[in-house]
């Protein structure tokens, strides 16, 4: 079942609705991100499914989503989480971090979360239809990834690597 996501205005207000495969170029829309980091200072990123409509292939972050009609950013995440990498979280194991514009190549307002997690990738359960691939990653060579102008990565999070991690 598709669903119909929020379709919001420059001060992300809610104006309407659309499916993210229907939407216009001028629309934008709401997504929500979770950075996942390990004591050994390890970020686990996932990647995309070629079956996706966005960013088909590429490597993101462990859990990403859009906000459907009717949702918070917070209540998409919680969701996202456990219907991507199979977990469930309390609320208090997340720290809100930076909610930014992104215009390109997708023209959304994207609210990321940050959480502290050390579980090996044997226990996760990743959303098959959605991630094929999931792994830890040092940050420097996250940080180098985004650097070298990668093509593996996504474009907002390679965006948000560059801004924040330091």
């Amino acid at each position: 079942m598709r669903d119909k996501l929020a379709i919001v205005n420059e001060k992300d207000e809610v104006i309407g609705e659309s499916y993210l495969d229907t939407m216009m170029p001028d629309e934008i829309y709401r997504a929500a991100s979770l950075l996942i980091e390990n004591s050994k200072g390890q970020y686990l990123i996932a990647k995309r499914m070629y079956s996706m409509l966005r960013n088909p292939g590429l490597w993101g972050p462990a859990v990403e989503g859009t906000v459907k009609k009717g949702e918070t950013y917070h209540e998409t995440i919680i969701r996202e989480i456990t219907e991507e990498i199979g977990i469930k979280i309390k609320d208090k194991e997340l720290k809100k971090l930076i909610k930014e514009r992104v215009k390109i190549p997708y023209n959304h307002f994207k609210q990321w979360y940050y959480m502290r997690l050390d579980l090996p990738i044997k226990k996760f359960k990743i959303q098959r239809s959605e991630v094929q691939n999931i792994k830890w990653i040092n940050k420097n060579k996250l940080i180098d990834l985004a650097k070298k102008d990668s093509k593996i990565l996504t474009p907002s999070f390679k965006e948000f690597i560059l801004k924040n991690l330091k």
